[in-house]
């Protein structure tokens, strides 16, 4: 199997996470549904023609609004987080699999890493950390560069 198929097939393993599909679950039956009430709820608020019975009723509607509309956004800013950290839980997991998969393929001996290497599988190993170094830098942890990168400039 070449590299870039098996590196393809471990990508698919991590798409199909769980909570993504939960996450779109949640959208279609919440999120969706309460877009179009709220859409309907702003239209019938926003129309000067509508007659409502009395103020108190109106006003009523007008706080059933804005407390839907308090929910909205917390349900958007909900979704939006959450799919945010399910891509980046995605493109770290797929760093870590190609780096692996390179290390397999490239570095090692059939995933026996050999006490003395070549330099071409010395340069590897140093990229393959150098590429997770910089997939990590986004999330500010404490860590060290690697010397990689610092030795091609």
């Amino acid at each position: 199997m070449s590299n870039e198929k098996q590196i393809k097939e471990e990508r698919s393993m991590v798409n199909d996470w769980a909570c993504a599909q939960q996450l779109e679950i949640f959208k279609q039956r919440y999120l969706d549904p309460m877009e179009v009430r709220y859409e309907k709820a702003q239209k019938i608020l926003d129309n000067k023609a509508h007659r409502w019975e009395s103020l108190e009723q109106k006003q009523k509607a007008k706080d059933k609004f804005d407390e839907m509309d308090g929910y909205l956004s917390l349900y958007r800013a909900l979704y939006g987080a959450t799919m945010d950290l399910i891509h980046q839980h995605e493109s770290l997991v797929n760093t870590m699999a190609n780096g692996y998969s390179s290390w397999y393929n490239v570095a090692s001996k059939k995933g026996k890493q050999m006490t003395e290497m070549m330099s071409m599988q010395a340069n590897e190993i140093e990229r393959i950390f150098q590429t997770f170094y910089d997939a990590l830098g986004p999330l500010k942890l404490p860590l060290q560069p690697t010397k990689y990168k610092q030795d091609e400039n």
